[in-house]
């Protein structure tokens, strides 16, 4: 992932006490990113009234996925030309009966799991994201009440976040049983609010 590209875009008009700031944050081959805060400040006299707006952008590439082969015998596997000295080694401990050829460093499983895909080869749908705030400010007398509002997931997106990854051969499913693999197993959370309420004096 390259670094982000920053670029600052920042305007300002005096009149009628109006104040406009916008800053994009950055993008990049893994995620983008933009944050853009509006700042509306009237003032009235005695009291002055800040308005905040804020919001966040987040796009991120789906979580890498895998298909684990759930276990493969010892007899679906073909070993490569440097590895076939393997097929005479002599099955240890309860895989003893399989005879010769058996999987890990002691020679004493007969089954394994084997991931199909590359590394990087698959994944996800992508991760889209969109964050907001906005508050206001009421000053008086020296004293400031921030009042707040969060909304979190505005679009409530369900964007997949995790996956079964356990392929398994169809003919080692059970009658009926369908294979897991693909299985969403966790999503982004759902849209929701927070607010708040602050004073300083």
């Amino acid at each position: 992932m390259g670094d982000p590209l920053f670029t600052d875009l920042v305007a300002a008009m005096d009149q009628h006490s109006v104040h406009f700031a916008a800053v994009v944050l950055g993008r990049s081959d893994q995620f983008a990113k933009a944050f853009v805060i509006l700042s509306l400040c009237i003032d009235k006299g005695m009291d002055q009234i800040d308005v905040l707006t804020s919001g966040v952008f987040q796009g991120f590439r789906g979580v890498a996925r895998s298909a684990n082969v759930q276990d493969v015998h010892k007899s679906q596997v073909t070993w490569e030309p440097g590895s076939t000295s393997r097929l005479n080694d002599l099955c240890t401990g309860t895989a003893a009966v399989e005879g010769r050829g058996c999987f890990g460093v002691d020679r004493n499983t007969a089954t394994q799991d084997i991931n199909v895909l590359m590394s990087n080869e698959l994944f996800g749908e992508r991760i889209t994201l969109f964050d907001l705030k906005l508050a206001k400010n009421v000053r008086f007398k020296n004293r400031r009440i921030t009042v707040g509002v969060d909304i979190f997931n505005v679009f409530n997106s369900d964007a997949i976040t995790g996956y079964n990854n356990d392929y398994i051969l169809p003919e080692n499913l059970a009658a009926g049983e369908e294979n897991p693999w693909g299985t969403p197993t966790s999503l982004v959370s759902p849209r929701f609010v927070q607010f708040s309420l602050q004073m300083n004096f």
